[in-house]
């Protein structure tokens, strides 16, 4: 949903209803992710990430959805961001992307934009970091577009199990 993509549509085509459909929404909260690590990173410890550094270890594991890891990957993400996260930002990030990925469970469409609505001000709390205050804005720009609670799973996709997050806790503020 880029800003010329929008802006050709609403002036060539003003009737069309614009979608973000869930896997570019889930994306740009996953390279949001991707960008607080990086920046995490450099500022820690003043370098891009090397093969030993704990960020970069945990960046496969930052991406995988939550449900995807066993308890050694878990234990693992939660060693690493506990070594190179100090402020939990990139941690904050995870269970934002978490969060984005848990709307499209909804059925519940009305309930869905609800939810929207309360994460997309959760992410702008001024404590979230920079990149998630910019994807709460992003999300709340998008609520009525990006369809919560209208996304079919297929009938091939895994089903959710109840875990707990990398931080040890049932949940956060995001997730």
């Amino acid at each position: 949903m880029s800003g010329s993509y929008r802006a050709v549509f609403d002036t060539m085509l003003p009737d069309v209803i614009q979608v973000a459909d869930p896997f570019h929404v889930v994306r740009l909260a996953g390279e949001k992710l991707d960008l607080v690590r990086r920046r995490v990173q450099q500022e820690t410890l003043g370098h891009r990430g090397r093969k030993q550094d704990p960020l970069y270890r945990a960046r496969r594991l930052l991406v995988l959805a939550q449900e995807r890891l066993d308890e050694h990957a878990t234990g693992k993400l939660t060693g690493l961001l506990a070594a190179g996260d100090p402020r939990g930002e990139v941690a904050t990030a995870w269970h934002a992307k978490e969060a984005v990925r848990e709307l499209y469970a909804h059925r519940d469409a009305a309930l869905a934009l609800e939810w929207v609505d309360q994460l997309s001000a959760d992410m702008r709390d001024r404590d979230c970091p920079p990149e998630i205050r910019q994807l709460g804005r992003t999300m709340y720009r998008w609520r009525t577009r990006s369809r919560p609670g209208t996304a079919r799973r297929s009938p091939t996709a895994r089903p959710r199990a109840a875990t707990t997050s990398p931080s040890g806790s049932s949940g956060s503020r995001l997730g």
